[in-house]
């Protein structure tokens, strides 16, 4: 039977380890009857910069010039545009499978995966959504990191971050699961707890999940990724990133980003040369926990359904404890940070003289300067 496959999110659950994964297999994942492309939007990054084109499902949910501002007929003509392409490769293969860690947190805003419901009635096919769910204090914190790594905003503190959020419904996971339940059918919808920890206690990783989740076997010779992409950064380096995001440098919206790139990739690598010490969070157990009990009946009611228990996630909130700003390791990272944004800057000089030189060869008189030299060595002979 024709299936699609819609792996969904949630952001930061290994999304860009898939999409990374997919991208590197798309031929092979064809040998093997499945179609993973790319849509042929060219129009993402004039809308939102952030869009990568391994985000192939992005039209899926929508996207937006800003957060208040969405174009409802655009978005609806998009999706309309997708799923006739989708017709199309369903003509070369029996499954599709899109990608986009966005369409979870979006299931409430439109009405799309009722659309997406009636297209495959219509056609004979069966559609899986695929969910990686994080424990939502994690979540929050890994979202937080995330928006201070490649923004530069100026942001609050996790702290205030916590208090003026209004978005936590979005965490309500029953919500938007049962509504794919009601669409699809329990057995359709595929739900994963996201626990890395756990995974490598088993024996595990991600793709095995993924894999399952596909209907793929484990031992399919395609090749797995050789370095995690787009990881959490380190709290220490949050902080860091959190204080530069005040800075408003006077350059042009081209040469923000750029600078903001400088920023972000040494937040990457500071933060594999210094990471976090297990189970460090935000916030302290006792908010942690008061924060997950205000999920406690949603968690229960999708363990119930989708796993046939109580309890959804299995990390104890009394293995973490609390992030603080004055710990020992601050120091170094600020010095190791620092290094390697001067580090970078010192390449991309060098590099800019390279071209420089090779610019001049151009010229006589770089020849000219060069000849005089030469004389003048022979001379002092």
């Amino acid at each position: 039977m024709k299936t699609l496959y819609i792996h969904m999110g949630m952001p930061k659950t290994g999304t860009s380890a898939i999409q990374n994964f997919l991208n590197k297999n798309q031929d092979d994942l064809y040998q093997l009857g499945y179609i993973y492309r790319y849509m042929p939007f060219h129009d993402y990054k004039k809308n939102y910069t952030r869009v990568v084109k391994t985000r192939n499902g992005y039209f899926l949910h929508g996207w937006r010039k800003d957060f208040e501002d969405y174009d409802q007929a655009e978005n609806e003509r998009r999706l309309d545009e997708g799923l006739h392409i989708l017709n199309q490769w369903f003509r070369e293969k029996d499954n599709i499978i899109l990608t986009d860690e966005s369409i979870f947190g979006f299931l409430q805003k439109w009405d799309f995966m009722d659309r997406v419901k009636k297209f495959a009635d219509e056609n004979g096919i069966m559609v899986k959504p695929i969910i990686f769910l994080r424990r939502q204090d994690e979540s929050v914190s890994s979202l937080y990191r995330q928006m201070v790594k490649v923004s530069m905003k100026k942001q609050e503190s996790y702290t205030d971050y916590m208090k003026m959020k209004k978005d936590k419904e979005r965490y309500d996971y029953n919500i938007p699961l049962f509504y794919l339940r009601d669409l699809f059918g329990t057995e359709q919808v595929k739900v994963i707890v996201y626990e890395p920890a756990q995974w490598k206690k088993e024996g595990t990783n991600i793709f095995h999940y993924f894999f399952r989740s596909i209907d793929l076997p484990e031992d399919n010779g395609l090749k797995l990724p050789g370095k995690s992409v787009n990881p959490s950064i380190s709290h220490n380096v949050c902080e860091i990133k959190r204080l530069i995001n005040h800075i408003d440098p006077e350059v042009s919206k081209e040469n923000r980003i750029e600078v903001n790139n400088l920023f972000r990739d040494a937040c990457d690598q500071c933060s594999i040369y210094s990471p976090d010490p297990e189970k460090l969070n935000f916030c302290t157990q006792e908010e942690s926990r008061a924060y997950m009990n205000s999920f406690a009946d949603s968690n229960r009611q999708v363990a119930q359904e989708f796993f046939h228990r109580d309890k959804l996630f299995s990390e104890e909130i009394s293995d973490y404890r609390m992030w603080e700003r004055d710990n020992p390791q601050m120091l170094p990272d600020v010095i190791l940070y620092f290094g390697l944004v001067t580090s970078s800057i010192y390449e991309k000089l060098l590099d800019q003289q390279r071209k420089l030189d090779r610019i001049r060869r151009w010229f006589p008189s770089y020849w000219f300067q060069k000849l005089k030299r030469l004389i003048k060595r022979i001379k002092n002979r």
